[in-house]
């Protein structure tokens, strides 16, 4: 439950970034300055949502399960056919 609220958050953070990106290169357009970086505030929206889209990506997987030879001979049978002629 955590780990879905915290993708939702990145979600939402995001789409804020990319939003808030799109409006600061809009209004550098308009002032006829089309070049320029970014606001700083923007970036560490941007990489807060990653980071927290890691997050809950991470505590949302379920546990790993046991991949070894054994265990999957144990789920397993052998069928032994006998020729009696």
């Amino acid at each position: 439950m955590f780990g879905d609220i915290l993708l939702l958050i990145a979600a939402f953070a995001v789409l804020h970034a990319a939003f808030s990106t799109y409006e600061h290169l809009s209004l550098l357009k308009a002032l006829g300055r089309p070049e320029g970086a970014l606001p700083v505030d923007i970036i560490v929206e941007a990489l807060v949502a990653l980071v927290l889209g890691t997050l809950g990506a991470t505590i949302r997987t379920p546990e790993l399960r046991e991949v070894t030879w054994r265990s999957e001979m144990k789920k397993r049978y052998v069928l032994v056919y006998v020729c009696n002629y």
